[in-house]
């Protein structure tokens, strides 16, 4: 009875870090499509060619942002697919679910950081990203619980080398 249970939150994990996942890109996707809450603010000592100049800038600038935040909250999807899609029987397949787990993690660092780097470079509100950043650091805990959970079939698998 105790390994139905066990089975039962390996799926509960696999399934809560795959919707979270769903959850933030949704969240951060409205997010962008608010251009991370970001007023232009003109500078008195600018001229009125200089100001649209800067405001044409910038408005690129939040453009190329939001399509890098964008990539990057579908690459975690994708990752966490990948991951979800390998049933380990043998070391190598182990190895490459725990990659894409690795890689989910990655790109949730970069979104962090890139996120980070918006509030810094653009004087946004950081009360609007706090929320976010918990969102973030949710996925991360969820998904070092997966790897966690995977750690248990290692002893199982088919093929296991010596070295581990």
């Amino acid at each position: 009875m105790a390994n139905v249970h066990a089975a039962e939150r390996k799926v509960n994990v696999i399934f809560n870090t795959f919707h979270h996942a769903q959850n933030m890109r949704r969240e951060i996707r409205a997010l962008c499509l608010r251009r991370f809450t970001y007023k232009f603010k003109a500078k008195s000592y600018e001229t009125p060619e200089q100001i649209e100049a800067r405001k044409a800038f910038e408005a690129r600038e939040i453009d190329k942002e939001i399509d890098y935040v964008i990539n990057i909250l579908r690459s975690i999807s994708m990752h966490i697919r990948y991951a979800n899609a390998i049933h380990p029987m043998i070391w190598a397949e182990y190895s490459e679910r725990r990659l894409h787990q690795t890689l989910a993690l990655a790109d949730c660092s970069r979104l962090s950081a890139e996120i980070q780097f918006v509030i810094e470079d653009y004087g946004t509100d950081v009360n609007q990203f706090i929320p976010i950043d918990k969102l973030i650091q949710g996925q991360i805990s969820l998904i070092r619980a997966w790897r966690q959970s995977d750690n248990k079939i290692v002893s199982k698998l088919k093929d296991k080398p010596n070295a581990e």
